[in-house]
């Protein structure tokens, strides 16, 4: 039985937020050629499988099958116990040319993120404890001393870092100067624009933008792709691949 049969055999047993992000992690791994973060789906859910038996039978689950369960459980064993005699080999495949995802490295402080936000300090404080829970230092502009500088220049100042987060949040609204149009939620404008600003400096693949709830996004800052931030955390997953992707440093076991 391979990794993707029992991903999805869990995820028929389980809606777990924590099993459910591992496989999210194993999954894309698979996909970028990722062999630290396979290594680490795989040991994850062989952890599940340790400690979830008693709990599946007590939940009387129709989907619940006890010779799948065993099954899947001796295949995840074996497959970690093979990528433990055989690491070697499979470091050579996960990165060997022909695998391996390419990624631009920027110049900057890679032990620092520049958080971009509007007035939804809930938002904020969330994405900047998630980046310090990553063992980096969260730069948000507010926090910083000025010196007699004008925002842009601290701007500029401050974000000689390898990685950016824009956060936007229905803090205004606005609609087309047209009879007839109608408002909608919008991020603040100093999100627009230090967005923009860090995709020029920084390059797009290192500027994450979360969205939180239904509201209007920039049209025209070209290949922008925006991530949802939802109540699930799967953001959380998300930003953390994006700053791996950036050559941070990053521990997956602090994403859980």
């Amino acid at each position: 039985m391979e990794i993707a049969a029992i991903s999805r055999t869990i995820n028929d047993w389980s809606n777990e937020n924590r099993i459910s992000l591992v496989i999210s992690m194993l999954e894309e791994a698979l996909i970028d050629k990722d062999f630290e973060l396979f290594k680490f789906g795989c040991l994850e859910i062989q952890k599940w499988f340790n400690s979830a038996i008693k709990e599946m039978e007590e939940a009387d689950s129709p989907y619940f099958d006890p010779e799948i369960y065993t099954e899947s459980y001796r295949c995840i064993i074996k497959i970690n116990q093979d990528v433990y005699e055989h690491e070697e080999e499979y470091i050579e495949f996960f990165n060997s040319s022909s695998n391996v995802r390419k990624y631009s490295v920027p110049i900057g402080d890679f032990s620092k993120v520049f958080i971009v936000h509007g007035r939804d300090n809930h938002s904020k404080i969330e994405v900047a404890r998630f980046i310090e829970k990553l063992g980096l230092e969260a730069i948000i502009l507010h926090e910083q001393s000025s010196s007699g500088a004008t925002i842009i220049e601290k701007i500029e100042k401050y974000t000689d870092v390898g990685f950016a987060v824009a956060i936007y949040t229905p803090c205004d609204v606005g609609r087309i100067n047209k009879d007839g149009s109608t408002e909608q939620a919008r991020a603040r404008q100093n999100v627009i624009f230090e967005h923009g600003f860090l995709v020029g400096k920084l390059g797009r693949k290192n500027v994450c933008a979360l969205v939180k709830g239904d509201i209007e996004k920039p049209n025209d800052i070209s290949g922008v792709v925006y991530t949802d931030m939802d109540d699930s955390a799967g953001w959380k997953l998300e930003l953390a691949k994006e700053l791996k992707a950036s050559s941070y440093t990053i521990d997956m076991n602090k994403i859980l």
